[in-house]
């Protein structure tokens, strides 16, 4: 197969409810024709490729940087996920004053996405209360836990009961939440179009409908070839997460998982007070295995995901589009678990149905910094969960490597942290079917310190 062929087989277009709410781009798209050089190839136009072109370009404005992107920004993962904008929730094995530092970083990359947003996209994010519902009590005294450790290194989440929990939304079985107020909800697409705009006026090359064929490392300039011309550059950036695997990297790292989404058409208002939606969410998530999420787009329409076996999908040897024997099935099972979380909304027409391809690591926990063993090769992958926020910090992580001034990352366990080892086909696929079969989650391990 050719690698033309390979990388479009594993493209598809956004039908999303978030392109559909988009205002249209102001710029039209300019595929890559003929040769041309750069200080720094960005591959990918979501959010860590997006926020790291706008990061050098204020930086570095001297410096010729160069996006290419496959289809329009916002096409990937970054333009279709939950929209729910989170502080990083650490795993358990974090100590608190880690979980502290961790928090403080992810709520000033917030803080950054709100000023962008106001300035580049207007309307495009909401400042909101997010939280993680528990449905059950064993749940609800580990969150308890968790909130009483938070709250002594100065995190400010709370714990709330079930009738707190009702004046934010009704959940059907939901015994209290752990609520973060820190939080948000983002529209991805109208995002990441309104900040490209801003790019192209700072002098940002921007690459649309360029799919990257294959990457020719090389001293003293890696060569990125695409169908109609070969990008040059001293710096050669990987934002691509899901997609990274099919252009020969973190082949042992990566696991492209496709995560199904579906949205609802616009809620009326009687049906939105049915639910209690109130203003001040920006959406939730749940203890389920196979985790429950949902939020609400500014146009009213509820995007929701998760909670069932079959909303998640991994194709044999990490394909990125889905349209496996079992499609129709994982989205019937993601509007039973709408339905049972929501009885309200039984039966509700279901506007749009989508995937998403993340780029799971074997412990979740992302990766940003230099590729070993390569020359100016950066990367930032891995992201999924709360994946916003993280990709869209990335790119601010990956500016200061590239100006050599990292230190005010040191301690944060994602930067420049080795990916676990993940078995090669056919035992990944054949491991992925059985453990997920079996206990109903995708298998993970603990985090490496580095």
């Amino acid at each position: 197969m050719s690698s033309k062929r390979r990388i479009e087989e594993g493209l598809d277009d956004n039908n999303s409810a978030w392109a559909t709410e988009a205002p249209l781009p102001s710029f039209s798209p300019t595929p890559l024709e003929g040769d041309c050089e750069a200080d720094v190839a960005i591959i990918g136009g979501g959010y860590t490729g997006v926020s790291l072109a706008l990061a050098l370009s204020e930086r570095f404005p001297e410096r010729r940087v160069v996006l290419l992107e496959a289809r329009r920004v916002g096409n990937g993962a970054s333009g279709r996920n939950g929209g729910i904008v989170l502080n990083l929730m650490p795993h358990p094995e974090q100590s608190p004053q880690q979980s502290a530092l961790h928090y403080a970083a992810t709520t000033g990359a917030i803080e950054r996405i709100e000023q962008r947003a106001k300035a580049f996209a207007p309307g495009s994010f909401k400042r909101a209360t997010v939280m993680r519902v528990s449905t059950t009590d064993e749940n609800m005294r580990e969150n308890a836990e968790h909130a009483a450790e938070l709250n002594a290194v100065g995190v400010p989440v709370r714990l709330l009961d079930a009738r707190e929990l009702s004046a934010l939304v009704h959940v059907a079985g939901a015994k209290g939440a752990l609520a973060d107020p820190n939080g948000g909800s983002l529209n991805g697409v109208a995002y990441l179009r309104g900040v490209a705009a801003e790019l192209l006026r700072r002098g940002v090359v921007l690459h649309e409908m360029t799919p990257v064929l294959r990457v020719e490392q090389g001293t003293p300039r890696h060569r990125v070839h695409c169908e109609h011309g070969v990008v040059s550059a001293t710096t050669l950036v990987l934002a691509t997460n899901g997609y990274t695997r099919a252009l020969g990297f973190f082949r042992r790292n990566l696991i492209p998982l496709s995560s199904r989404v579906v949205s609802t058409r616009p809620l009326s208002e009687s049906e939105r007070a049915a639910i209690g939606w109130s203003d001040e969410l920006g959406g939730f998530s749940d203890d389920h295995p196979r985790v429950t999420y949902a939020s609400l787009t500014a146009g009213g329409r509820m995007v929701f995901g998760g909670g069932a076996r079959l909303a998640y999908r991994y194709a044999f040897a990490g394909g990125t589009r889905d349209d496996g024997p079992d499609t129709a099935a994982g989205y019937d099972a993601i509007e039973a678990r709408l339905a049972h979380c929501f009885p309200a909304l039984r039966g509700i027409e279901i506007e749009a149905r989508w995937s998403a391809p993340l780029g799971l690591t074997f412990s979740r926990a992302c990766s940003i910094g230099r590729m070993r063993g390569a020359r100016e090769v950066l990367h930032g992958v891995g992201f999924s969960g709360n994946g916003v926020t993280m990709s869209n910090l990335a790119g601010e992580i990956l500016c200061d490597i590239y100006a050599g001034d990292e230190a005010r990352w040191q301690g944060h366990q994602w930067v420049h942290r080795r990916m676990e080892w993940v078995p090669p086909e056919p035992m990944r696929w054949i491991g992925y079917q059985l453990f997920t079969r079996v206990l109903g989650y995708t298998p993970r391990i603990k985090p490496r310190d580095t």
